[in-house]
């Protein structure tokens, strides 16, 4: 790979190797950034799906042992 075709540099710093490609972008839309409030409600969503997750875990945990312990 040549230094032409580099995305990224993380460490910043000017030219091709401080900016990011808006093809690698975790944006929907390079060109607009997430307001505080968006970035709350995606962290919130996330927060919900993980609980969820640990919640059927869990329970599933509890269910295998009451279903050992009774058969």
């Amino acid at each position: 790979m040549n230094p032409g075709s580099v995305v990224a540099c993380p460490a910043g710093g000017d030219g091709v190797f401080g900016t990011f490609h808006p093809l690698y972008q975790m944006t929907r839309n390079p060109q607009q950034r997430r307001t505080p409030e968006e970035i709350r409600k995606g962290n919130k969503r996330l927060g919900l799906i993980l609980l969820a997750i640990a919640a059927v875990f869990f329970m599933g945990v509890v269910i295998k042992q009451w279903w050992l312990s009774t058969h």
